[in-house]
């Protein structure tokens, strides 16, 4: 057995140690845990052990940051991490008025945020997407030979 990409073997044994300490239990876990549990351990083990996930895995992460500004320009950071970017806005901004002001905000401005954090999330996803279909027929060409 041969081990492609150590971050993602790692990861999905971190998963199975997981499940270990559920099946002791060492670690008390409802259904729906076991079932998280044990497909991010299969998802992670097989990026690692497998040598096309592990290829295109690495295509993936050389090509991404081109890929997503060949799509988005040079401001692509901006949507690929908008959910960052709004929580780093909101959190600093809510701190501030709570220590600099002694301001405690409102549930409905909570609210409002996390909304908009839903939002940016499923945007977010959907650029991500764009830019794996796009890495995706990239390998594809460069298989075939296409320029």
């Amino acid at each position: 057995m041969k081990i492609y990409n150590k971050g993602s073997f790692l990861a999905g044994v971190l998963c199975a140690f997981a499940l270990l300490l559920f099946l002791l239990d060492l670690v008390r876990a409802e259904w729906w845990q076991w079932i998280i549990a044990a497909a991010f351990s299969v998802k992670f083990l097989y990026g690692g052990l497998s040598k096309t996930a592990s290829a295109c895995s690495q295509f993936h992460a050389q090509h991404y940051q081109q890929a997503a500004r060949a799509l988005f320009g040079r401001y692509h950071w901006v949507k690929t991490d908008l959910p960052y970017l709004g929580m780093g806005f909101f959190f600093a901004a809510a701190v501030l008025a709570r220590f600099a002001f002694q301001v405690i905000l409102p549930i409905w401005l909570w609210v409002l945020f996390l909304m908009f954090l839903t939002v940016a999330v499923a945007y977010s996803i959907g650029v991500n997407r764009k830019i794996t279909e796009y890495l995706d027929t990239l390998a594809e060409e460069q298989e075939d030979g296409r320029p």
